[in-house]
């Protein structure tokens, strides 16, 4: 589309310390917002891949670390934040404000430190506010409930599995990884423990397909063995009396967001005592990163990040990324380094958007975020999925409208443009 001028490319300029604001120009507008839901696949396969092994400081003073801790931290995180923006900004007062009200109150945790690499993930998304001449709000959406969770599958919807993190599931995970133990006469089940060979009670081999396809499974989980014992000897003792859920066929279902975020039973009983166990390892973790940040000082009204799509290209690798086959999901051992959903090499995504005062660096932002991305797009070969809805994902006239730019990117080039970017500019050096 040579006609549209082209996007911002993502590694020019240098972002500041403090980014600016976009200052709302009213109230909220009268019409109906433009909302997008957003996903966290590279946030989170950026949160498990830091290169710590050469960071001994950080090892020896935080044994509980481990990739899955940094996983269930960031996606907890992540979700409030949406929250944030979406009943900060008048759109999601009658879903979530109490919810959001509640985890506030209870663990401060707009008080929990971003690590610095991951601050520009968190500032992407945020409300475009209105009223414009020519559109109301753009923001991104969190679904309710019902919405998210699929009463069938006991598990979130197909729509939504995929983008947004279900931090209970690895909340589940680092229990059972805790609670595990060595064959008999070993002293470490470093290379038998199969991460997700049991979710939620339920064996892999009976378990829903769609608890294997979350943003998390797009991160490594190796560690060496000196850290995955020392980690499993920690987790026992912290996790020792914590309450798995029990999904199977005759147990109660979920049924409200405080479970899926791991912070209630089935029976609705708080159970939020790992929480700051978890934030208290990721606090040491983001000491090692410049630019670290608490949440409450990512500010809910943006640049414009959320008004840039994407659309990815069709292509058998990302078909069956997005839509797996059962021979490309199973369990594994903490020997192993690629993830169980690497992200596909050959993903290209043409980003636009149609809005016409948006920053420079807003458009950056969305291009090295990948979190706005129209997966509906992708054809499903793979009959044992749904395929993913647009109308499930985008509401609003904004989405309707002609774009004004476009550009295309690959997730390979900013995937490696963010690891050169993480190791020169983030990491704290140690003697």
């Amino acid at each position: 589309m040579a006609h549209h001028p082209p996007l911002a490319q993502p590694g020019s300029g240098a972002a500041p310390n403090h980014r600016r604001s976009r200052n709302p120009r009213g109230p909220v507008a009268a019409a109906a917002p433009s909302v997008a839901v957003t996903g966290a696949h590279p946030l989170l396969k950026l949160a498990s891949a830091f290169p710590f092994r050469t960071i001994y400081h950080f090892l020896n003073s935080s044994p509980g670390w481990i990739p899955i801790v940094s996983q269930l931290y960031v996606s907890v995180l992540w979700v409030v934040h949406i929250l944030r923006v979406s009943v900060n900004h008048g759109h999601g007062a009658l879903h979530h404000s109490s919810l959001l009200n509640g985890i506030i109150r209870c663990l401060g945790i707009d008080w929990c430190m971003i690590p610095g690499p991951l601050v520009s993930f968190f500032e992407s998304i945020a409300a475009v506010n209105g009223p414009f001449d020519w559109i109301a709000d753009i923001l991104p959406r969190f679904p309710s409930f019902h919405e998210f969770w699929d009463n069938t599958t006991r598990s979130p919807s197909h729509n939504y599995a995929r983008q947004i993190p279900f931090p209970a599931l690895m909340l589940d995970q680092l229990a059972r990884f805790g609670a595990s133990v060595p064959d008999p006469g070993q002293d470490s089940n470093y290379t038998t423990f199969q991460w997700y060979s049991n979710v939620f009670n339920i064996d892999f081999k009976d378990a829903e397909r769609l608890y294997f396809v979350g943003p998390q499974t797009c991160g490594s989980l190796f560690v060496s063995q000196s850290q995955h014992d020392i980690a499993r000897n920690f987790w026992a003792s912290v996790l020792g009396d914590f309450t798995r859920l029990h999904l199977g066929a005759n147990q109660p279902n979920l049924t409200n967001f405080k479970q899926v975020l791991g912070f209630a039973t089935q029976n609705g009983t708080d159970q939020i005592a790992w929480f700051p166990k978890v934030a208290i390892v990721m606090e040491k973790y983001s000491r090692y990163f410049k630019e670290s940040v608490p949440l409450k000082s990512i500010i809910t009204a943006g640049i414009g990040s959320t008004s840039v799509r994407g659309r990815p290209k069709q292509s058998a690798a990302v078909s069956r990324w997005l839509y797996p086959p059962d021979n490309q999901i199973t369990p594994f051992t903490s020997t192993r380094f690629q993830p169980l959903r690497p992200i596909p090499n050959d993903l290209d995504v043409t980003f636009s958007h149609a809005h016409h005062e948006i920053e420079e660096l807003a458009e950056r932002y969305a291009i090295i975020s990948f979190t706005n991305i129209n997966w509906s797009k992708i054809n499903n070969d793979n009959d044992k999925f749904f395929n993913i809805e647009e109308n499930a994902l985008y509401t609003g006239d904004y989405w309707k409208m002609f774009p004004h730019r476009t550009g295309s990117f690959s997730a390979c080039s900013i995937s490696s443009l963010y690891a050169n970017v993480v190791a020169s500019k983030y990491h704290v050096n140690y003697l």
